[in-house]
């Protein structure tokens, strides 16, 4: 979560470095997503955020793979540099923020043969 006082350094982070991030790491921004209404939960819940005060947002990212997204963490020369350390700003103004990483798999990727029994 953001407090409220620092959103708008946070959008404005995000908006400076977002066109280097993604021509630097072959990535792409999806979006960015306030949420807004209800929290679904009050207790304190540090797997979900839940009962936490400020601004909750969703950002979606997508990249070519996780090996990308690692090297992200690791910025080679100057213009990556200032790229990663615009984005690492954004962390000294939120209060708590979580990854969630996922593999979108086609059906002309490769034959799915998982089985779970």
């Amino acid at each position: 979560a953001t407090p409220q006082a620092h959103w708008p350094g946070f959008l404005e982070l995000r908006a400076a470095a977002w066109p280097g991030f993604e021509s630097a790491y072959d990535s792409q921004v999806i979006g960015l997503w306030q949420t807004t209404g209800d929290r679904t939960g009050s207790a304190h819940d540090e797997a979900t955020g839940a009962g936490r005060p400020g601004v909750r947002s969703l950002l979606l990212t997508r990249r070519p793979n996780l090996a990308m997204w690692e090297r992200s963490k690791q910025p080679e020369g100057e213009a990556e540099s200032l790229v990663r350390e615009r984005l690492s700003r954004r962390y000294d103004l939120c209060d708590w923020t979580v990854v969630s990483t996922a593999t979108l798999l086609t059906a002309s990727d490769r034959q799915d043969t998982a089985r779970w029994t």
